[in-house]
């Protein structure tokens, strides 16, 4: 699978419409899979190489789990409006086995030891297949990219932060 950059006055990371994936929102990611169209292995795939291809130009993620999500992908009894479908869950929630530091260089890098009550319900209810966590501003409160991590970037104008 090969993905493009487009050149604009500061670089835009666009990997819309390559893979299986193509340029498809969630829902219609979600009935692809529930049609038989493409697997939740092929989505999760396909979302796992978006996310290694744009890693370096938007520092969005803050940890990865993606061998454990092509896992859980090609477990097909998965549940619920958007199973299958990948997706990350913000550095704000606790996802067990990987920290929450909600963008803060005081919070501990301990790993959680069980999804907290919102990352159950959200799994409960979508059946998605998470990622990773994304990044976030300190606690969350500023409208801005500038995180603990570094400056996370706007995929389609990089010079813009993606907050607010």
């Amino acid at each position: 699978m090969s993905f493009s950059q487009t050149s604009t006055p500061h670089l835009a990371v666009n990997t819309y419409a390559e893979g299986v994936l193509g340029n498809h929102d969630a829902t219609a990611v979600a009935e692809l899979i529930e049609k038989g169209e493409i697997t939740a292995q092929e989505a999760v795939s396909c979302a796992v190489e978006r996310a290694k291809h744009s890693r370096d130009a938007l520092d969005a993620i803050v940890n990865e789990r993606f061998e454990s999500a092509l896992q859980e992908a090609s477990n097909p009894s998965k549940k619920g409006v958007f199973a299958g479908v990948p997706t990350f869950i913000k550095d704000l929630n606790d996802y067990k086995g990987l920290p929450t530091r909600m963008g803060c260089k005081g919070v501990s890098s301990k790993p959680a030891d069980e999804h907290d009550e919102i990352v159950k319900q959200i799994l409960s209810v979508t059946g998605a297949v998470v990622l990773g966590k994304s990044t976030t501003s300190e606690y969350g409160f500023l409208p801005c990219g500038e995180t603990l991590f570094g400056d996370t970037h706007n995929p389609w104008n990089t010079a813009y932060s993606t907050g607010g």
